[in-house]
């Protein structure tokens, strides 16, 4: 049952409207025909209108209990799928002056949810993972001629989350001010402060070895705003300048996910290893060395004590065998 009522197709509309990616509609609409095709089989004789527009709080919390109990859905898609509905909730409520229910329901708290073992990599797929982006396995003959260029790239950018717990955000933003290569120091902005963090030697020179690697003439400039990870044209062989921002295009966040993505693949890793899964394990291993604990937690951008207690949480879980394998440096 794909129907929708005229309610949540108006609020579909009302998104495209103010502008939204149609990605993200899309997103909402899949959403949308979860818990409707839900309630019609709760209330099979009633008009979907007016079965949302009764709903009970019994029966909203009914329907996330069956997300996580009959779908399984991970506590993140659960917290998504209740995000659409409590905005369509507020348009429903501002359309027709009513209350409803998923104004009021919460979601299920991921903070208290410890991760399981899927969530992080392991030591064997980290390292197969760098040893892949340092050869040239399954690549065509048109890659390899534009692997010099990215080999660097892609190694600092994974190690970064793996060595150094760096969010794919704090990545994104990395610019030339915060690069200390004299030094071999980070500065890492977030929320208006900042954090030094001290690379390796070797890292240091892979830092440096990727930026000396861009052509000069689309090179970012020395200690200012352009930013340190460029986007790079496979068409045109050479990494990208921004003419309407004067400066090197900034890699983006998709970019990255892409990237990693890709050489996961080409590493024949599972599917579905992104960046959280490499901050997680260098989170993972730092709590179980001594080296992060409640006490310094903002150190890795945690906003709150409350976000971080899902890591010790895990730890409180996990087997003697993840336990030894977690405690191994990358």
């Amino acid at each position: 049952m794909n129907e929708l009522p005229e309610i949540a197709n108006n609020f579909l509309d009302h998104l495209y409207v103010k502008g939204r990616k149609k990605s993200t509609i899309k997103r909402y609409q899949y959403d949308y025909q979860d818990f409707f095709s839900w309630l019609n089989v709760q209330y099979p004789k009633q008009e979907l209108t007016h079965s949302w527009n009764s709903l009970s709080i019994k029966a909203g919390k009914a329907f996330l209990d069956f997300l996580i109990q009959e779908k399984q859905y991970k506590v993140v898609t659960i917290r998504r799928i209740h995000s659409a509905l409590r905005q369509l909730a507020v348009y429903t409520c501002s359309e027709k002056n009513l209350s409803h229910p998923f104004i009021v329901i919460e979601p299920p708290d991921s903070i208290e949810i410890p991760l399981s073992a899927s969530e992080w990599v392991s030591k064997k797929e980290a390292d197969q993972l760098l040893f892949t982006i340092k050869n040239d396995y399954d690549l065509s003959e048109a890659q390899i001629g534009v692997r010099p260029l990215l080999k660097a790239r892609n190694e600092i950018i994974v190690l970064l989350f793996l060595r150094y717990g760096l969010t794919l955000q704090e990545v994104v933003q990395l610019k030339m001010k915060d690069m200390r290569f004299e030094k071999g120091e980070i500065y890492v902005y977030r929320n208006g402060e900042y954090r030094s963090i001290s690379l390796t030697a070797s890292d240091q020179q892979l830092a440096f070895r990727y930026y000396q690697n861009i052509p000069e003439a689309v090179r970012p400039r020395y200690h200012g705003e352009d930013p340190f990870f460029v986007a790079f044209d496979f068409q045109r062989k050479t990494y990208r300048w921004s003419y309407e921002d004067d400066r090197p295009k900034n890699l983006t966040n998709i970019a990255i996910q892409k990237m990693i993505r890709v050489e996961a693949k080409r590493a024949m890793l599972r599917r579905g290893i992104s960046a959280q899964h490499l901050r997680n394990r260098f989170i993972l291993h730092s709590l179980l060395i001594g080296e992060l604990s409640l006490l310094n937690y903002q150190k890795l951008g945690f906003k709150s004590s409350l976000s971080f207690r899902r890591y010790t949480l895990t730890l409180e879980n996990v087997t003697s065998n993840e336990t030894k394998e977690l405690q191994t440096k990358i």
